[in-house]
């Protein structure tokens, strides 16, 4: 292609880069914020269970009703960073195929392409990747939800 179209094919994807890697960073600061709660949410719990050690042991309604209630927040904030770690590794495979893609059409997976036939089995194999992930995906969210069944 000239250089002007060329030019602007690599402008629209380092434009398009740097839209996912502020994703990723993004993910990243709700991982950590997750975490931080996960911390506290410890810390609480191992401070009610020192200081009403006896009480809970006896079964006294309102204070193990309050272990029970910070065990739950406990168990809220571990999903939640379930749910950020695995935002965190989506933003970061997409990147990883913007980024493969170096620039549009200039490099990358079609890079050695010589004929339309070539870049038909490229896609078609990129597709077959996409999909076996996919579906590994779907099945870890699955067994991520009957583990979460199996807690309630």
């Amino acid at each position: 292609m000239p250089e002007p179209w060329r030019g602007q094919f690599v402008k629209e994807w380092k434009l398009e880069v740097a839209t996912y890697k502020d994703a990723v960073a993004k993910a990243e600061r709700s991982l950590e914020m997750a975490k931080a709660a996960v911390v506290k949410a410890e810390e609480e719990l191992t401070k009610f269970e020192k200081k009403y050690k006896d009480s809970i042991r006896m079964k006294e309604s309102l204070v193990l009703q309050s272990h029970k209630d910070r065990k739950v927040a406990l168990e809220k904030a571990e999903a939640s960073v379930k749910s950020a770690a695995s935002a965190l590794h989506s933003a970061n495979e997409k990147l990883a195929v913007i980024e493969e893609n170096d620039p549009p059409y200039f490099g990358g997976v079609f890079a050695e392409c010589k004929t339309v036939k070539d870049i038909e089995n490229r896609v078609a194999a990129i597709d077959a990747k996409n999909a076996a992930a996919n579906a590994k995906r779907k099945e870890e969210e699955a067994k991520r939800k009957e583990e979460e069944e199996k807690r309630k």
